[in-house]
């Protein structure tokens, strides 16, 4: 191979598997990190802000479609008296509108068995 050639395949190289690695960090940050970022916040900063306790049973996010599903998602005051509950709540994001109106713009909700 000519030496100009073998620096554009080596380039090339380089530039794919920065690829795949990026999309590897975005995928685990996305599946792995941010459900536990978002449960971190609903125990301690909204619950604070709300002076009531936030909790759910579970947090998924899926990065590819912009989603989080909750479950068992409940607002309680003190130990025994249950404000809200939601066994299930789904949102989806609009990621191409967030950009334009700077902040997150929900596509759809779904609330499933509220109490």
């Amino acid at each position: 191979m000519l030496p100009m050639f073998q620096q554009l395949y080596r380039q090339h190289k380089i530039i794919c598997w920065a690829a795949v690695g990026l999309i590897l960090l975005y995928t685990v940050v996305g599946f792995v990190a941010t459900p536990l970022i978002i449960d971190y916040t609903l125990r301690n900063k909204v619950s604070r802000l709300l002076h009531r306790k936030v909790q759910s049973d579970s947090v998924r996010t899926n990065p590819y479609p912009f989603s989080i599903r909750l479950r068992g998602l409940s607002v309680s005051e003190g130990e025994n008296k249950r404000l809200l509950h939601v066994e299930e709540l789904y949102a989806n994001a609009d990621p191409l509108f967030s950009l334009f109106k700077w902040g997150v713009v929900i596509k759809s909700v779904e609330i499933h068995r509220p109490k």
